[in-house]
């Protein structure tokens, strides 16, 4: 495999935030740059970017925390799995 020049590496991290802002897949950028899905998102883990895929997996927004209505959601999901959550009211 050939090695990148510093040069090659800037243009392709640019075209890749390109594609990120133009909301491409991890699939699809893989695709346009010839490389694999693991490579783009070994790249995109390395500078902790995300697709809007990715994001909305997570519940987490661009800057990397979690929206107050996804917390609410998590802390009442996780509240309701709790053992002393559970209605004994007809035992």
């Amino acid at each position: 495999m050939a090695t990148m020049t510093i040069q090659q590496r800037r243009e392709r991290e640019v075209l890749i935030a390109k594609y990120l802002e133009d909301g491409l897949s991890l699939s699809q950028i893989a695709r346009e740059l010839g490389v694999s899905q693991q490579s783009v998102h070994k790249f995109l883990t390395v500078r902790g970017w995300r697709t809007a895929e990715m994001q909305a997996r997570s519940g987490i927004n661009g800057t990397g925390a979690r929206s107050s209505a996804e917390t609410a959601k998590k802390k009442a999901a996780r509240k309701a799995m709790k053992p002393d959550a559970v209605d004994r009211s007809g035992v």
